[in-house]
């Protein structure tokens, strides 16, 4: 089965989503497909772990809207030979041109049928969502990765579907859990945004630095609102030879900050649907705090695989503060990122549901 992922980009300013689609793809080889990825180019090139496939980039003929002659001829001309298209942007035109393939078209929402999400830039969206985007869901395939997202979407645009599913992110689970790393840093992997809850971060470190907490800490992840990131900056200033900011980051050296950190956090703000980092540290035994608003964090902390906290200063210092006091590696979470988010699984999912579209 050969099957076509289309997306805006694969560089660094994708953050997680660069990570969830190479994970994807090695996940559904895994299960006997062959993936091939059609994406723009970037300021930034494709991280070096995507030529594990075939790709195809497309020269950009209007950033905004991601638009690209070259790329929509050549999916009018080449969709047609995939099983199936999958389209992993909805308020980009790459999603348009995915749709007037004769393949079945899969969609995945990556939380942008939320309706927090609707809700955020709202007049970007608008002509979108009135008048392309229903005759698009209309025809497609819709995957969530969480039940919640699924049904939260459904009460909106998602509910003109021709179908939908849910089918979680995936990661490289390793054989055995990795070791403790006691003296590396607290890590958030993600992008400088409201939504990201980077700021209550940084606040609650400097509540652990007044209490005379000792620690290291490390940001990494694209701005995306640079208002935002300079009040994260200004009041990180405190921090300074505790905390470092390190930008965008390519898929592996992000990879490497997971394997050396003493515990990940994710501290989400709003309802976020899959916090790909929350898995990647689950797979990498470490502890995880997870801010209680994303929609996947209360199943996992009812499972005893993330440490779970309110999205509050006090409850992302508490949270960390336990586990500095109490280096442990965290094996529930590998466990259950084992049996729930390994390649092999979320590979045979993905098989069933596009051996059903044909």
């Amino acid at each position: 089965m050969k099957v076509l992922h289309v997306i805006p980009g694969l560089g660094v300013a994708q953050g997680g989503l660069q990570g969830a689609l190479l994970n994807l793809c090695r996940a559904q080889q895994a299960s006997g497909m062959a993936p091939v990825i059609a994406a723009l180019h970037e300021d930034s090139a494709p991280d070096a772990a995507f030529h594990e496939f075939e790709t195809h980039l497309f020269d950009c003929t209007f950033r905004p809207t991601g638009a690209s002659r070259e790329m929509k001829a050549w999916l009018r001309q080449h969709s047609g030979q995939y099983d199936a298209v999958i389209a992993h942007s909805l308020w980009r035109d790459p999603l348009l041109y995915a749709a007037e393939t004769t393949s079945p078209l899969v969609v995945v929402a990556h939380g942008m049928l939320d309706p927090e999400a609707l809700g955020h830039r709202a007049w970007r969206k608008l002509w979108r969502l009135r008048m392309r985007l229903p005759d698009v869901l209309k025809r497609a395939t819709v995957v969530y990765t969480c039940a919640a997202e699924q049904q939260r979407a459904l009460a909106g645009p998602g509910g003109l579907a021709r179908s939908s599913a849910v089918i979680p992110l995936c990661v490289d689970v390793p054989a055995q859990p990795p070791a403790l790393s006691p003296g590396g840093p607290i890590l958030v992997l993600g992008r400088i945004h409201p939504r990201k809850g980077t700021l209550e971060w940084v606040r609650a470190l400097c509540l652990l630095a007044q209490q005379g907490t000792e620690f290291t800490a490390v940001h990494a992840g694209p701005v995306e609102d640079r208002t935002y990131a300079r009040q994260v900056y200004t009041e990180a200033e405190p921090l300074q030879g505790r905390l470092v900011f390190k930008g965008a980051l390519p898929y592996g050296q992000a990879q490497a900050l997971l394997a050396g950190a003493r515990m990940v956090v994710a501290p989400c703000a709003v309802a976020e649907n899959f916090g790909m980092v929350i898995i990647e540290g689950m797979a990498s035994a470490r502890p995880v705090v997870a801010g209680r608003r994303g929609l996947i964090v209360p199943e996992l902390e009812a499972a005893g695989a993330v440490i779970g906290a309110d999205h509050e200063p006090q409850a992302y210092a508490a949270a960390m503060r336990d586990v500095l006091a109490n280096p442990r590696t965290a094996t529930q979470g590998y466990q259950f990122a084992r049996q729930h988010y390994a390649l092999s699984s979320v590979g045979a999912l993905w098989r069933g549901l596009l051996d059903s579209t044909r």
